[in-house]
């Protein structure tokens, strides 16, 4: 499982009557408020995960690439849950759609020809400290911005819009665009992003961004809207409910999943996960193995039928 996916200003006025985020003059007359003297730091400040889930109980973040709607997330102190995340199988019958991740402990609506709709978890078989290194903690996740490559970001431009917003345009260099998404292609150049905040809070509310090529067009686009104490979906609660069932309860009608790695050596080591047949398991095993019916590798494991007990042998490649 690839995991997925990373991105982030202040206030400052004076004398008078203050209201919202222009000061007035006699006349009743509205000026535009001085930016000049906001910094990225002030960006980020407003703006962490910290920051946000101190004054608000849900944060949700939509996101769009070239105009498709890719992400619809919302962010707690515990959980987070992608409301459109989808992820595809070989059968374009079957796939997995919606996602809950809660401290590491990954969850997804598992949908088949029939119509079938199950939780589908994501259990890592391996051992307690093998399964720390390899799973993805939303907990501890940025919610808009990337704290590290948002200290690259330069301010290019600062206007106050005069309707309780202001507009920010940075841009994040090559440096920084690596920082950010681990890779980049050899013709970008750097990345524009042009930020909509509150301009009291300085909290975001929208941000686009823009790849910029070595030729001068323009590639991959990204549109993110933020919305601060929102109520948590139906589904997400759903979801939640489901989750704490299948980790809790005795199971009805018990499943077991078996995973033996390096069978009949020295190194054996056996793992195994009962649960409801209610759900579904996904198991997630160790990089650099192959999973086989028998123990000598010659049945390559191509899938349960979601209800039977299953035994894999987990051989070295």
């Amino acid at each position: 499982m690839k995991k997925e996916h990373k991105n982030a200003i202040r206030r400052a006025v004076l004398f008078g009557c203050l209201i919202g985020a222009v000061l007035l003059t006699a006349c009743g007359k509205e000026q535009k408020k001085d930016v000049s003297s906001i910094t990225i730091d002030d960006l980020i400040a407003a703006n962490t995960r910290e920051a946000l889930l101190g004054k608000y109980d849900v944060v949700r973040v939509k996101r769009a690439i070239d105009g498709e709607e890719e992400a619809d997330r919302y962010y707690t102190k515990d959980d987070y849950y992608d409301d459109i995340a989808k992820m595809e199988t070989e059968d374009p019958d079957i796939y997995f759609m919606k996602y809950l991740n809660q401290h590491g402990e990954s969850y997804r609506y598992y949908y088949d020809a029939d119509g079938t709709v199950q939780l589908a978890y994501e259990w890592y078989a391996m051992s307690e400290d093998e399964a720390k290194t390899e799973k993805w903690d939303a907990s501890s996740a940025d919610i808009i911005i990337s704290k590290e490559a948002t200290k690259q970001e330069k301010i290019m431009s600062a206007t106050d819009n005069e309707d309780g917003t202001l507009t920010i345009t940075t841009e994040l260099g090559l440096d920084g665009l690596q920082m950010a998404m681990g890779e980049v292609d050899e013709d970008w150049e750097k990345l524009q992003i042009v930020y909509v905040l509150d301009a009291e809070t300085l909290e975001i509310q929208s941000m686009d961004e823009t790849i910029c090529l070595t030729d001068g067009s323009e590639g991959t686009t990204s549109h993110l809207e933020m919305e601060t104490n929102v109520k948590e979906p139906e589904a997400m609660g759903q979801m939640i409910d489901e989750a704490a069932k299948l980790q809790k309860d005795t199971p009805e009608n018990p499943r077991t999943i078996t995973v033996i790695y390096d069978p009949g050596t020295e190194e054996e080591y056996e793992i195994s996960f009962t649960f409801d047949r209610a759900y579904r398991v996904m198991p997630y095993i160790r990089n650099g193995y192959q999973m086989y019916l028998d123990p000598d590798g010659k049945e390559p494991y191509a899938g349960g039928d979601g209800a039977s007990d299953l035994t894999m042998y987990g051989l070295k490649q």
